[in-house]
């Protein structure tokens, strides 16, 4: 099972996993952010996302995150130009419609949203 993680078939899947990376990275965001109060539960959904994708999708343009949101974690605070600078990222990084369609990326981002909210269990 091993030789099926390899980056021998995973470079056939490599850009459609980022793309759900990204849209749930995103959705995660607005959902941490939607009481406006980041607690300790949502840093660590945060942290779980990073942990789960930093270190699996080793592309260029998604390290660029790693200072932003290791800074975050740290902090346990998300500044305003932050949180736009991660959106802005998100926006920029996913690929509209071009792996997922329209519903398939939203569902995506729904998911993340759903994260987030249910992260501080309230």
């Amino acid at each position: 099972m091993d030789n099926f993680d390899s980056f021998q078939i995973r470079k056939f899947t490599y850009k459609s996993e980022l793309d759900k990376a990204i849209h749930s990275l995103e959705g995660i965001l607005k959902g941490i952010t939607i009481d406006n109060q980041i607690n300790d539960n949502e840093i660590i959904e945060l942290r779980y996302w990073y942990d789960e994708n930093i270190k699996s999708l080793n592309f260029h343009s998604i390290k660029e995150l790693s200072p932003l949101l290791e800074d975050i974690m740290n902090n346990e605070k998300i500044f305003d130009s932050d949180y736009e600078d991660l959106l802005w990222f998100c926006k920029k990084y996913s690929t509209p419609n071009y792996y997922f369609d329209i519903i398939t990326s939203d569902i995506q981002k729904l998911e993340g949203i759903i994260h987030g909210i249910l992260a501080d269990n309230i």
